[in-house]
């Protein structure tokens, strides 16, 4: 099938990273030469409304900026948050249906296309934090394990520390130093007293539950910014989420045969200052495990376009891994219009 494809030079791989918030997708040709990326809405259904459309829109996006059609794509990867299950392959498959593919497509969870851009197929661990929370690790021996596996979840995604803050408010919890923090909420839910801070959260409460859950995340990186500047009680909430994540990693760390793990984090609460410096000094002064925090070496979506390639019947090198590492941080293109992101 290599052969096949490498007389056809406008052949392309899609790489598509679906987060709870937001989708980014890389476009590249077979030798890994990146061609574009783009950024839309998020892809799991159980945070928005419109995950198929957002996904269907960031593809498109990336193959009008690649100049390239539906047509030309060789193989499609979509590692998606939410899909858990082999029950979720239903929902998830709809998110690659775009009309006019004709490719061979796989869907898998979006930790795990961050683990290949972090470990490129080696062992290691990738803990992350942002909308949703998960630990997932591939042994020395190739097995993959999560912590869910394990029956853990670790309460760190973005939703549980605003809420955790909203209600250390309304239950008298904050002090004097506590301020910033204090203000952003206020600010957030339009309230400039408790009582109207208690009566917006019981509104909120009663929205739909993707609307709760989206509202509260939105306000998660106030808490992890007011943790950074001091606040005692953002710091509390953040401290406590950064052990979940750690006692996840710890767990799935267990079925490793060496001394030596190899850690990356991923996500916008596992990658702010505060929280990523806690988690750091939680893993250091483990005693199960020595640690190492790695950084990833493709974006999560490159990781996908890694295993597109693989699908494609290629056989990608480190030159390719190279190129495929020049993709931007943060996709180019963007949706014409807002979304739930």
């Amino acid at each position: 099938m290599a052969d096949e494809l490498e007389v056809h030079s406008s052949a392309i791989v899609l790489g598509v990273e679906g987060g709870g918030s937001k989708t980014r997708a890389v476009c590249a040709q077979l030798d890994g030469t990146v061609l574009a990326t783009a950024l839309g809405g998020g892809a799991n259904p159980s945070h928005v409304e419109d995950a198929v459309a957002a996904v269907h829109g960031t593809i498109r996006r990336a193959l009008e900026a690649s100049r390239r059609s539906a047509g030309d794509v060789a193989a499609l990867v979509l590692g998606c948050a939410g899909l858990d299950s082999e029950s979720d392959g239903v929902w998830a498959r709809e998110l690659t249906a775009v009309p006019g593919l004709r490719c061979s497509t796989r869907e898998v969870n979006d930790a795990e296309v961050a683990h290949v851009a972090a470990f490129l197929g080696g062992p290691g661990i990738i803990a992350v934090s942002g909308t949703g929370s998960a630990v997932w690790g591939r042994t020395e021996a190739g097995e993959p394990l999560r912590n869910y596996d394990l029956s853990h979840y670790a309460r760190s995604a973005a939703r549980f520390l605003a809420q955790d803050a909203v209600h250390a408010l309304l239950n008298g919890e904050a002090v004097p130093a506590d301020s910033r923090l204090s203000s952003a909420v206020f600010e957030h839910f339009g309230a400039s007293s408790l009582d109207e801070l208690y009566a917006a959260v019981r509104a909120n409460g009663r929205l739909e539950p993707r609307s709760t859950h989206f509202r509260y995340a939105l306000l998660a990186p106030a808490v992890t910014k007011a943790a950074f500047e001091g606040s005692p009680l953002a710091c509390a909430i953040c401290d406590e989420a950064a052990r979940a994540l750690v006692a996840g990693v710890e767990l799935v760390a267990r079925a490793f045969a060496g001394p030596t793990v190899k850690v990356a984090l991923v996500g916008g609460v596992a990658r702010s200052a505060y929280f990523e410096a806690k988690v750091r000094s939680v893993l250091a002064a483990s005693t199960n495990r020595n640690y190492v925090v790695s950084e990833l070496v493709l974006t999560p979506a490159g990781g996908a376009a890694l295993l597109a390639l693989e699908l494609a019947g290629t056989n990608p090198d480190a030159e390719v891994v190279t190129r495929l590492a020049k993709a931007p941080a943060e996709p180019v293109s963007a949706p014409s219009t807002s979304s739930s992101g």
